[in-house]
């Protein structure tokens, strides 16, 4: 973990000195358990913060979250944004770097492309005219009449931010823990 012993990102911050006092109370521990006890602390992490953006997903009450996305056959997907959030984690002890992606998805096999407009629920729209180029509407304009923004992505960080330490410790010694019985 290269010099720097505090990281940020989106208002989580993980200070690194703790956990290597962590894992000096164990002693000596294989690079494995190293990757699976902060895999393990990201995958804690991740899901409560993923119950957050879910839940503030379902907060919304108009149509946006409904026909968010759309199937391969061109039909709007029934609440998937909600089912598009996912939680991504990568360890790679030999570069020193770790990470953890929580939010919608741009693509899945299963569900179509159902986050494609996602960024526009987290940011809102400003209202503007849609010059149609193909189908049978060619040439028409159209007036959008915009939407205000709906965050769900950013306010999730922030509420865990203050227990986001807590929890990769905790996690991260239980995994250890479990592995040196």
């Amino acid at each position: 973990m290269a010099g720097n012993s505090v990281y940020r990102m989106e208002g989580v911050t993980i200070d690194v000195t703790e956990i290597k006092t962590l894992l000096a109370k164990f002693g000596d521990i294989t690079p494995n358990l190293m990757r699976k006890s902060l895999r393990r602390g990201f995958a804690a992490i991740g899901k409560e913060v993923k119950a957050i953006q879910k839940s503030k997903i379902k907060a919304i009450k108009d149509k946006r979250k409904v026909g968010i996305g759309f199937n391969k056959k061109g039909k709007p997907i029934k609440n998937g944004l909600e089912k598009s959030i996912t939680v991504k984690t990568n360890v790679d002890l030999k570069k020193g770097k770790a990470y953890m992606f929580v939010g919608p998805r741009r693509k899945a096999t299963d569900l179509g492309t159902p986050s494609k407009y996602a960024h526009f629920v987290e940011s809102g729209v400003k209202p503007h005219l849609i010059d149609v180029k193909k189908g049978q509407n060619q040439g028409r304009t159209f007036s959008h009449p915009g939407y205000e923004k709906r965050p769900f992505v950013a306010p999730s960080y922030v509420t865990v931010r203050a227990k986001a330490q807590r929890m990769m410790l905790d996690a991260m010694e239980q995994a250890i823990k479990e592995s040196l019985k």
